[in-house]
């Protein structure tokens, strides 16, 4: 390894969202530059196997530790739980990066373009855009705190959200993601 790729070797990510797209290209990126990532996500047995092999070689591959969790990382159990087996493994003041990049949310429509009211299941619901802002937003807040509360950042931490050109741009289906995504927005940085 040279020695640009371990400018990081002393810091950790937490990657929330981390077995596909985004979450899993940071995950690739950040272990080629030496951080230690601890990558969170929700799969099947089936699918975790594969995944679990596929972190295990990057880490051996960069020298880097690849500690994957597989919970819900919207559930206060589950942030609580991660928080005290993370503290165990890399200590206070280790994390350098947050990555929020869960993608779990809801793509039904907002109105029946013909008005069938016996078809009111497939339209969005409260519930729907709540539990799709929460996830997809302003979970972000309740990790960064309980990461605060536990003296966990680094001062130099960074705390990234991803977002998408759905929350500035009409798509069908994709209401409860676009109000998630401009709320992700407007959050204070």
């Amino acid at each position: 390894m040279n020695k640009t790729k371990k400018q990081f070797s002393h810091s950790w990510a937490i990657i929330l969202g981390g077995s596909s797209g985004f979450g899993v290209a940071a995950v690739e990126k950040l272990a080629t530059h030496g951080m230690n990532i601890a990558v969170l996500y929700r799969e099947t047995a089936a699918a975790e196997r594969s995944l679990k092999e596929k972190f295990s070689l990057l880490a051996k591959t960069c020298e880097v530790t690849i500690a994957p969790f597989n919970i819900n990382a919207l559930d206060v159990s589950g942030r609580n739980s991660f928080i005290e087996q993370f503290m165990a493994i890399a200590g206070k003041q280790s994390v350098r990066l947050l990555l929020h990049s869960i993608a779990r949310g809801n793509l039904k429509a907002l109105v029946l373009p013909d008005g069938d009211i016996s078809e009111k299941h497939t339209i969005l619901s409260i519930e729907d855009i709540q539990l799709t802002t929460y996830a997809m937003s302003t979970s972000i807040l309740d990790w960064t705190r309980s990461l605060l509360d536990a003296a966990l950042f680094q001062p130099d931490a960074r705390i990234i959200g991803l977002t998408s050109e759905g929350a500035h741009k009409y798509w069908d289906g994709y209401a409860a993601v676009c109000i998630a995504k401009a709320s992700l927005e407007s959050l204070p940085t």
